[in-house]
């Protein structure tokens, strides 16, 4: 098969242009962490980020991803790491993004449904369908600066799942990549049994008719519609969350953006509107105030006593402009000052107060 054309005019499409809108990465993506056994300890120190942000982010920006991937590929040593991390995704391993694909009727239903998932996993993404009269397939083109680590994994595990769920052998008729050529190409060849195109266009997963047809195993299209039609509440809840730690998340990562944070931040991170955050937080007798005084402070005690930041660094994570300003917040929660709470725990021995 050619590379991807317009089939009606046999000419190669204009590259698209990149959406302008920010990439946000579900938290699900940590989970190619997972899959390679690589904890989130280990994944935060290689991408020298405070682990409670992984612990807490809600979503994270591309260049986190970029960073995240960079990190993975530094522990493992494995140039081919998002390859290896695809080929190890299951069904049951990323919430409903398995079942859901596994209960398409067909191949080419499978793949709506993976742009759809795609789409809310990884939001502001130019991701898509096509298809022309010599077959069809997804299209992943990434943001500038972008990691050949997601398309990687990304294709390799779609057909990892789409290979558990036919009957007959499948392949792709033709696979291209952004990326540049690696040394070697062998890996890419044994995942997807065709050699990719190289310094592509855009990123493409690309099957011929017959294959497209193909009936899926466990076809309930039902099931389907009704895992697609709950998927943005479902994913939200794919660590099975509570509601408290799903705020807590949002507020983190508002918080991250602008230490100014407002009801309206943390709401548009929870995709729901200030009013109805606003109503779930009175109905437990708790204003937005009160909630970032508390979460302020709880994590302001983690990090004094269970970590090796001196009182700066605590301010800056926190997002105070100044140490003073931290300062006078943590008097007023505690009654005391970091150095003094830092002291009572039992090292306050060290040189320097701010830092046992």
């Amino acid at each position: 098969m050619s590379n991807i054309h317009d089939a009606s005019s046999g000419r190669q499409p204009e590259p698209r242009t990149p959406t302008p809108a920010p990439v946000r990465v579900s938290p699900l993506g940590l989970r190619w962490a997972t899959l390679l056994g690589i904890s989130l300890e280990q994944l935060a120190v290689a991408a020298k980020v405070d682990v409670e942000r992984l612990r807490s982010a809600s979503t994270f920006s591309h260049e986190d991803g970029v960073r995240l991937w960079e990190a993975l590929e530094a522990i493992t040593g494995d140039p081919c790491v998002g390859l290896r991390a695809g080929q190890s995704f299951r069904l049951d391993q990323m919430s409903l993004v398995g079942p859901a694909i596994a209960h398409a009727p067909t191949v080419d239903a499978a793949l709506d449904v993976l742009v759809r998932l795609l789409q809310l996993l990884i939001r502001g993404a130019d991701v898509d369908r096509f298809r022309t009269t010599a077959g069809g397939g997804v299209r992943y083109r990434l943001p500038a600066g972008g990691s050949r680590h997601g398309p990687d994994a990304i294709f390799a595990a779609t057909l990892t799942v789409l290979r558990e769920c036919v009957d007959a052998p499948l392949a792709p008729a033709q696979v291209d990549l952004e990326a540049n050529p690696p040394r070697d190409p062998a890996p890419y060849e044994a995942v997807f049994h065709v050699r990719p195109r190289w310094e592509a266009s855009t990123n493409a997963l690309v099957f011929a008719p017959d294959v497209l047809a193909r009936p899926m195993r466990g076809a309930a299209p039902p099931i389907s519609d009704l895992l697609l039609e709950h998927a943005p509440s479902l994913l939200s809840r794919a660590e099975d969350l509570d509601d408290d730690t799903r705020i807590e998340r949002a507020f983190w990562a508002a918080r991250r953006r602008s230490p100014a944070i407002t009801l309206d931040d943390v709401a548009r991170e929870l995709d729901i509107s200030a009013r109805t955050l606003q109503r779930r937080l009175a109905a437990e007798g708790r204003t937005f105030a009160a909630l970032r005084d508390a979460l302020l402070r709880e994590r302001a005690r983690e990090l004094l006593t269970s970590s090796t930041h001196n009182v700066e660094e605590i301010a800056e994570l926190l997002g105070y402009s100044a140490r003073s300003s931290f300062e006078r917040a943590f008097s007023r929660w505690f009654g005391t000052t970091p150095a003094a709470m830092r002291a009572q725990r039992g090292d306050g021995g060290s040189a320097d107060p701010d830092r046992p």
